[in-house]
């Protein structure tokens, strides 16, 4: 009976790492363990982006340098994203500060792993898309469209009233990369910034619908 009913554990853990595995959304599939993604940024938006990433895109570093023009306002941006595993790290680089929050890829698996078997198999059985040879996933939330693959995006755009901004994956070097690019720069004060859980909860409801 015991051995009955370890098997019966080992099967259900092992059906929902599969589905878990199975899903973009949830685990990063890039073609080599490390290197550089570059991004084209355009619109009301202009400048660089670069990810650089580890463990297949397990941990990621997000280094954005660009101009946002919103009706006549420009905003000079500088910022470092670190996403290693489920945590993660936005950093304002002009003004030394930081949040640490939960990652919208832990929000997602955690809504995920509480569906219904029906849902849960309806979310991976989304098609995906090809950017740049990598797979990935369409989620929406609130006007901003992005794929992703596990915790990078490959392709992020907003159209909301009259702002434009299309951010995509236009080239992956694979390189090693060091990892002074994961690194909190000096000097940076540190806080708890806001969950991600309401925005994964928007995300899984709408590709429910």
């Amino acid at each position: 009976m015991k051995k009955v009913k370890k098997l019966l554990i080992f099967s259900t853990l092992f059906l929902s790492l599969s589905l878990k595995a199975s899903s973009l959304l949830f685990a990063s599939n890039l073609p080599y363990k490390e290197g550089i993604i570059e991004y084209k940024i355009e619109g009301n938006k202009k400048g660089k982006m670069k990810i650089f990433f580890k463990d297949y895109g397990n941990r990621v570093s997000i280094y954005e340098d660009s101009i946002k023009d919103t009706i006549g306002l420009k905003k000079e941006i500088k910022s470092l994203t670190i996403i290693d595993g489920y945590n993660k790290t936005k950093i304002d680089l002009k003004n030394k500060n930081a949040t640490i929050s939960n990652s919208l890829r832990a929000s997602l698996l955690d809504i995920f792993s509480n569906l219904r078997r029906d849902e849960q198999k309806k979310i991976i059985s989304k098609p995906s898309k090809s950017i740049i040879d990598i797979e990935c996933q369409d989620i929406e939330i609130d006007g901003v469209k992005e794929c992703l693959n596990g915790s990078i995006p490959l392709l992020k755009t907003i159209d909301i009233f009259g702002y434009h901004e299309r951010v995509v994956a236009t080239k992956i070097n694979k390189i090693r990369v060091d990892e002074k690019y994961f690194k909190l720069p000096n000097d940076i004060n540190i806080a708890n910034g806001y969950t991600s859980y309401h925005q994964a909860s928007k995300i899984v409801s709408k590709m429910l619908e």
